[in-house]
């Protein structure tokens, strides 16, 4: 919606009381602001961060409009729902910089939020999402407070009101036991069914689909064996229709997908090496280059231990150990699976929570 629309609906949330001419400066002002506060929200979104963002103007001047008396309790929301987003990009526009967080700013989005979801009322016409507030209130309490278990109780809120991004990161701490979340794998498997079913697919569907193939063949749960291949069905016909409707090559770094299925069914003695050739071919990154090169036996331990050190990635680094480490385990090599392990052990819970977890079900 354009800044002229939005400003036409912006009266509806300013008080009657005020003048005409000040109703529609104040119109303009919070369309503008909201709507750049949008556009650089929608570039991190992508990964697009610009080198340079200038939000600063936008928070104070949102600070002068919710301090200024005008605004009716819907126009508040939408005032503090923006100036939490601009505090949030502002820190994050500080870690891709190499800068030290700004606490001040990452506490003063976590009020802003926090009175947006008291409140529990979407405007959607202004795009301010009550679950959406929530789960960025999660993320600022966990990347720019490190405070996990604050960050896991806003997630698990906006998990319980179907939130997709929310019911997938639950589901995940499920698995891990991350952000002292207590695990609980049919709790998993149960969050991940509903973004496949919900999400209107995408990547969080393939994810999710995908991830309950994983957590059914790894995790002490009932099930029939199928049932890990039906997922991991489910998940690359999510990524076929992708690749056919959006014409993309590898959608959702489906490299990784097609690695993990290959030892899925490597394991049950279906060695299908087309779908390593399959990942060579889609792989983007170096990391997931040297996975498919080391499954087919192209590269020995010490060259693909050589491409794991070169990540910056930790979470990266994680996986290439844990795919050697399973691929080690189906071949009944158990020192260099414990190598691996010991690897993914030293990364951390952090970065390896849901693959050590995994791991588990080859202890000796």
């Amino acid at each position: 919606m354009g800044i002229r629309n939005n400003a036409r609906i912006v009266f509806a949330l300013v008080c009657a009381l005020a003048m005409a001419g000040a109703r529609a400066d104040l119109a303009e002002d919070l369309a503008r602001i909201a709507n750049n506060v949008k556009r650089v929200k929608g570039q991190w979104s992508k990964g697009e961060l610009p080198a340079q963002i200038n939000l600063d103007q936008d928070v104070a001047e949102l600070g002068k409009i919710i301090d200024g008396g005008q605004l009716n309790e819907a126009g508040q929301a939408v005032a503090l729902y923006y100036r939490a987003d601009a505090n949030l990009l502002y820190n994050a526009w500080r870690l891709k910089s190499n800068q030290p967080l700004d606490v001040r700013a990452a506490r003063a989005a976590l009020r802003d939020y926090d009175r947006v979801i008291e409140r529990g009322k979407d405007i959607p016409d202004w795009g301010v999402d009550v679950t959406n507030a929530a789960y960025s209130a999660g993320w600022v309490a966990n990347y720019h407070l490190s405070s996990a278990p604050v960050a896991y109780s806003y997630w698990e809120k906006c998990a319980d009101l179907g939130h997709a991004g929310c019911m997938s990161t639950m589901a995940a701490a499920h698995v891990s036991g991350a952000g002292a979340v207590k695990i609980d794998l049919q709790r998993a498997l149960y969050l991940n069914a509903k973004v496949y079913s919900a999400s209107g697919y995408g990547c969080a569907g393939a994810y999710a689909a995908r991830d309950n193939g994983l957590i059914l063949y790894f995790g002490d749960v009932a099930h029939k064996p199928a049932e890990e291949l039906e997922w991991l069905t489910r998940s690359r016909g999510v990524l076929d229709e992708m690749a056919k409707t959006q014409k993309l090559k590898n959608p959702c770094n489906r490299a990784k997908f097609e690695a993990l299925e290959y030892l899925v069914r490597y394991s049950q003695g279906d060695d299908r090496k087309a779908m390593l050739k399959a990942a060579l071919d889609l792989a983007a990154s170096p990391e997931d280059k040297a996975i498919s090169r080391y499954l087919t036996g192209a590269i020995g331990d010490d060259a693909f231990n050589a491409e794991a050190t070169k990540s910056d990635s930790k979470y990266a680094r994680c996986q290439m150990h844990f795919i050697a480490m399973w691929n080690a385990e189906i071949n009944r090599n158990g020192s260099l699976a414990r190598e691996h392990l010991a690897a993914m052990k030293e990364i951390g819970g952090e970065f390896c929570g849901t693959e050590l977890t995994y791991a588990r079900k080859f202890e000796r």
